[in-house]
């Protein structure tokens, strides 16, 4: 039954996304944007939506490069992967399926892409391809379906676990240079890359209760396991060894910290308003980091409230790692998905990612006509 608590947990930190992006209003300066300016008399580019998108649905799933996205809809008996370049409109077939394609996650280098389907019978095979739309590898056969957590040091090696009837689930590294798959001796739905060799996770399969957990590190050379934290909410790995632990606040708190690692050197903390759930699942805002810039992004609510009954609104912020600095971008009355893009000079928003931001101007252009 704790698989049952994680997955509420990761529903919690992945919930509200039912709401419209809000208008951007003034923001402030993204660390690092002076960096970046346009030459003398450069018009910053223009975005084009994606045409005919009001006769056919569409999910736009993953960033392609910095300037494409892919996105996924259905074409008589057939669901396709295209990508689409944001600034010429131009769109190309990446991925072709009879079976419906239901998710995209892009590697560290968005060189391979894991293509997750699901079949009428009910399986769900992922199909791992090359940026060209080679296949490398298919996994099927190994559950009913799967979560994947790419590696950001080896952009050919990814973390699948595979979910068994009953709540089990198998642990797998993959190796798609040689097509190699090596099951772990680890039962855990969530994990997350400390290093080259190193993953992390909560222990939900012990003797913990309620949103925090004991955090484990598991080498997958030796498969020994180390105590981390005694309790801590979640973790995250984000790599160039940057990794976020967030600990178990005490009784009462207004806010919770965010504690951002180098290894064993605490880099900044971070504190954010806690949106009480009542329950034992933990609110954490929808965040991405940009490695590039170690630039951490997160909504952070403007107050300590109900998650179910808040209206405080959020401040969509940027937090530098290495100096703990908080920018605040823009305000939003709501919380929505997003998404960087590998240079971190655009986002996505919005429930379908429907919308893309250019970070640097704050200009914003629905992809959706």
């Amino acid at each position: 039954m704790k698989y049952r608590a994680v997955l509420l947990s990761v529903c919690l930190l992945f919930i509200a996304g039912c709401f419209p992006q809000a208008d951007e209003p003034e923001r402030d300066t993204l660390p690092g944007q002076e960096e970046d300016p346009l030459p003398t008399g450069q018009e910053q580019p223009s975005i084009t939506p994606i045409a005919g998108t009001e006769a056919q649905y569409i999910d736009i799933a993953e960033w392609y490069d910095s300037d494409s996205i892919l996105y996924i809809t259905d074409e008589g008996e057939n669901s396709l992967v295209y990508i689409y370049n944001l600034l010429t409109g131009e769109k190309k077939s990446l991925f072709s399926s009879d079976d419906a394609v239901i998710k995209v996650t892009a590697n560290s280098t968005h060189s391979q892409f894991a293509i997750q389907t699901v079949t009428q019978a009910g399986d769900a095979p992922v199909s791992i391809i090359d940026s060209q739309g080679e296949l490398l590898m298919k996994l099927e056969d190994f559950g009913e379906d799967f979560s994947i957590f790419w590696s950001p040091y080896e952009e050919d090696k990814l973390i699948a676990v595979a979910y068994l009837p009953d709540w089990e689930q198998d642990l797998y590294l993959i190796d798609t240079s040689d097509k190699q798959v090596e099951m772990l001796d680890l039962d855990q739905s969530f994990v997350q890359w400390l290093d080259e060799r190193t993953i992390v996770y909560l222990d939900w399969n012990g003797d913990s209760e309620g949103y925090y957990a004991p955090l484990y590190t598991f080498d997958l050379e030796t498969e020994e396991v180390v105590l981390l934290h005694e309790e801590a909410i979640a973790t995250l790995g984000f790599g160039d060894h940057v990794t976020l632990i967030i600990e178990r606040p005490e009784q009462g708190a207004e806010v919770t910290t965010y504690q951002f690692w180098n290894g064993s050197e605490q880099l900044a903390e971070w504190s954010v308003p806690i949106l009480r759930t009542y329950s034992e699942q933990w609110w954490i805002p929808f965040y991405d980091f940009d490695l590039n810039k170690r630039l951490f992004y997160a909504y952070k609510p403007n107050r300590t409230g109900d998650y179910f009954e808040y209206d405080g609104g959020f401040s969509f912020i940027a937090f530098d790692v290495d100096h703990g600095e908080e920018t605040v971008l823009f305000e939003s009355d709501e919380h929505v998905p997003f998404r960087l893009s590998p240079t971190g000079q655009r986002a996505l928003f919005g429930p379908r990612l429907e919308t893309v931001m250019d970070l640097l101007t704050g200009e914003s252009n629905s992809l959706i006509e």
